[in-house]
């Protein structure tokens, strides 16, 4: 019989070669299953053993299933979901399921998804979310809160030119102040994407 087609791992076929096969093609056999093999791992270059367990090897991507990372790239990396907030399939990611759960299912306000969906956290960019907050004591994993000013004063003083002037005690001489600023409050701030692994 003809020899297999020498790919990938996937593409070798166990019964291979049968007993029937010519000896003169052993040889070719031989090749193909280093040819494989050097397919399948090009990166495999330095002459090191590896002594990390399957367990281990398979733990490395279902372990890390939730872990939220920033990323700086356009394209986001494989293996991971950009959190916007959006509702994907329980089934699709189970691993990623598992972790989360339904803890951002309705983070924001927004409404529950489908009953076989669950619900990535938001993004803090450009949504209204300023930055993620540890979970040490403040809040519980997956709620919100909205911005807020710590209560505090402004000692006033009395001046004439538009602006809002007080005294101690909070009596205004003037009754408005000049607007100035933009359209919303916000720390100084870059655009990145903020991923999170799904453990596939």
């Amino acid at each position: 019989m003809s020899l297999e087609l020498f790919g990938f791992i996937k593409d070798l076929v166990q019964t291979n070669p049968t007993g029937n096969d010519p000896k003169s093609e052993g040889d070719d056999h031989i090749r193909g299953v280093k040819a494989t093999l050097q397919t399948q791992f090009p990166g495999f270059t330095e002459g090191v053993g590896i002594t990390l367990t399957e367990s281990q090897l398979n733990g490395m991507i279902t372990d890390r299933a939730g872990i939220m990372f920033d990323y700086a790239g356009a394209t986001i990396p494989l293996g991971s979901l950009e959190c916007k907030g959006q509702a994907v399939k329980q089934a699709n990611y189970p691993e990623l399921y598992s972790a989360l759960g339904g803890l951002w299912d309705t983070t924001g306000g927004v409404t529950a998804p489908a009953g076989d969906e669950f619900r990535l956290p938001p993004s803090y960019n450009g949504e209204g979310f300023g930055l993620f907050r540890r979970a040490e004591g403040f809040e519980t994993v997956g709620t919100q809160q909205d911005d807020e000013y710590k209560s505090h004063t402004h000692p006033g003083i009395s001046n004439s030119g538009g602006s809002l002037t007080m005294k101690d005690g909070g009596t205004a001489i003037h009754s408005s102040t000049g607007a100035s600023g933009g359209g919303e409050t916000r720390p100084a701030n870059i655009t990145i994407k903020v991923c999170v692994w799904t453990g596939k």
